[in-house]
């Protein structure tokens, strides 16, 4: 392939035309590549192993299927692959810092004397249900209480979730708490029980029943989180989907709910 006529005019035609190539007669191919090779840059040796590609490649093409061997194409074929490959690279390490930058979110434990709420909704689009999920942690980070509730789907996501945040505060009564952080990964929902966004016909009785628990707190503050910060509610929300009725637990939390938080 060294002495071919076609494959010297590929390489003229390239950006790396090398000249060791043309003064090394009775060497073979493997030999002169490394040769070439160590001279060039990283970028440029991705080019030289595309250009012998595509010379090896139309050589075959004219030996093996007579068809004519067109150097142009075959140098333009070769840049093309250098092409997409970086192409492909360069959307790889954008996807990657993405990645870097949006490292999932910890739970993070509420401020002395508080106590935080997190609450989810999931859905099953199928049978138009709902599955309500509320685990609530202490400054320590101990969990003090957790709830799941099913309920019907109505078509509107941030219902449900205005739906979960209602149920997380009666929870949260229940367990005797006053100072409280409501988190949710719903940022409609958040807008809304922050009364940031005018309020849907569909959801205004949800927050209305937000704004008339308020009052039996102390402190209420709603913040939303990833839902890398959400999962043990999640969690939940997906098991009260499949149930059928609603379930409170305060103090001593079952074993097999525990073990389910662990595997987050």
């Amino acid at each position: 392939m060294v002495e071919c006529k076609a494959a010297r005019k590929i390489r003229q035609l390239s950006h790396h035309a090398a000249e060791e190539i043309t003064a090394s007669h009775g060497r073979n191919m493997f030999d002169i590549f490394l040769d070439t090779t160590r001279l060039l840059n990283k970028k440029e040796t991705e080019l030289q192993v595309a250009y012998w590609w595509a010379t090896w490649n139309a050589r075959n093409h004219f030996l093996f299927k007579k068809e004519k061997l067109y150097a142009l194409f075959s140098v333009a074929k070769a840049e093309g692959v250098v092409e997409a490959y970086r192409k492909f690279k360069r959307t790889e390490q954008q996807q990657l810092e993405i990645s870097n930058m949006e490292k999932p979110k910890q739970w993070k434990p509420p401020p002395g004397n508080w106590c935080k709420v997190n609450v989810d909704a999931a859905i099953d689009h199928q049978s138009q249900r709902a599955g309500l999920g509320v685990v609530i942690r202490n400054d320590k980070g101990d969990v003090v209480a957790a709830a799941i509730k099913p309920s019907s789907f109505n078509g509107d996501v941030p219902f449900a979730e205005a739906e979960a945040i209602e149920w997380g505060m009666q929870v949260a009564k229940r367990a005797g708490i006053t100072t409280v952080i409501l988190e949710s990964d719903c940022q409609a929902a958040i807008d809304l029980a922050n009364n940031r966004k005018g309020r849907k016909t569909e959801v205004f009785w949800v927050i209305s029943e937000i704004n008339e628990n308020r009052k039996e707190f102390q402190e209420v503050r709603f913040q939303h989180t990833l839902r890398s910060g959400n999962a043990n509610a999640h969690t939940l929300a997906k098991l009260a989907v499949k149930g059928s009725e609603s379930v409170v637990w305060l103090g001593n939390i079952p074993a097999q709910i525990m073990c389910l938080f662990s595997l987050q």
